[in-house]
């Protein structure tokens, strides 16, 4: 019986990011196809095809990584950490975190879009407007939960682990970017790319994915909270006029907030230095450490594998999904 690995190498990063990518399109252009045809015999609601469009596009993302882990037998409930409830003091830590990253995001994405001369409202909902039972459930399930879990699932439990060999602070800045780039979307580059590298650092440092998914629908729902409650006037005092007090408070916050989760969680769950190890004996080695009950590095739970060598081949696919992520990037300054 083959037993399932329990650690993910950058091969996995290399490979499976171009495929996403890939089935992510794919999708839409499917669905854009399937509402063309479906308006044609019958009428739709408005922005329901768009709605559905979101939704099965997100969720592919996460049934593309489930498949790649069952074909490559991967255990990403170990590796992820997805059997262990987050602690209370986890979730404070990253409720202070978040605070500093909505303070420093808003703000600054509001200046990025209007430097770029682009719409900054996005899926923000009017000030005042009623919307329907569907729009709510979209909003909630489309725009908040799908994204938390998919998302994180194949960045965080994938892209940012798999990429620990290299650091933590260098897989963190790697996977935001990357993060920014899936998106595909100018509008929300800044805020994307600092809100990446710090999910990719909290999953590196703790080891729990879902302190991430429970982040990642929390900005969500806030972001959509703050452009449709929050009276404009308030937002041009707080993000615009004022926009530098709300960055330095909320660097202060992150620098604070990240300290803290550090001393609860400990050891870093992902680290370079005692997890991915390099031997230096007659052939190269790589220590995967995982510890099943804490997040935190275990030498009792080390597996021992041969060090893979990088598939020329998947970076040059991972390459080239990189830079179709980038024109469609730059193709989104236009519409």
């Amino acid at each position: 019986m083959i037993k399932s690995r329990k650690y993910l190498t950058p091969n996995d990063v290399f490979i499976l990011f171009p495929i996403v990518v890939a089935v992510f399109i794919l999708v839409q252009v499917v669905c854009l196809f399937a509402s063309t045809v479906l308006e044609t015999l019958l009428p739709l609601p408005a922005n329901m095809s768009t709605q559905w469009t979101i939704m099965l596009s997100t969720l592919s993302i996460g049934l593309t990584v489930i498949v790649y882990a069952l074909v490559r037998r991967i255990d990403l409930v170990t590796i992820t950490g997805v059997s262990r409830a987050p602690k209370w003091s986890q979730l404070a830590c990253m409720a202070l975190i978040l605070l500093g990253v909505l303070a420093i995001g808003i703000p600054l994405s509001n200046m990025f879009s209007r430097w770029l001369n682009i719409d900054s409202r996005g899926l923000n909902i009017p000030v005042g407007e009623v919307l329907s039972a569907g729009d709510v459930m979209f909003l909630l399930v489309g725009v908040c939960i799908l994204p938390a879990l998919c998302e994180e699932l194949f960045m965080r439990g994938v892209i940012a682990i798999g990429l620990a060999r290299f650091g933590k602070i260098k897989a963190s800045i790697i996977c935001g970017i990357l993060f920014m780039l899936f998106h595909m979307n100018a509008l929300q580059t800044v805020h994307q790319t600092f809100f990446g590298v710090i999910l990719a650092y909290i999953m590196l440092s703790g080891g729990n994915i879902w302190v991430c998914v429970i982040m990642h629908f929390t900005n969500n729902f806030l972001s959509l909270a703050l452009s449709s409650l929050m009276p404009l006037q308030l937002q041009e005092i707080l993000f615009a006029n004022m926009w530098y007090v709300s960055v330095i408070f909320g660097i202060i916050i992150v620098i604070v907030g990240i300290i803290l989760y550090k001393r609860v969680v400990g050891q870093d769950a992902y680290d370079k230095d005692s997890e991915l190890t390099l031997l230096n004996n007659q052939t190269d080695y790589n220590q995967a450490i995982y510890n099943v009950d804490n997040g935190a590095c275990d030498t009792q739970a080390i597996q021992v594998q041969p060090l893979e060598k990088i598939n020329i081949v998947a970076i040059i696919f991972f390459a080239l999904s990189v830079v179709l992520c980038a024109v469609l990037w730059i193709s989104s300054l236009m519409t």
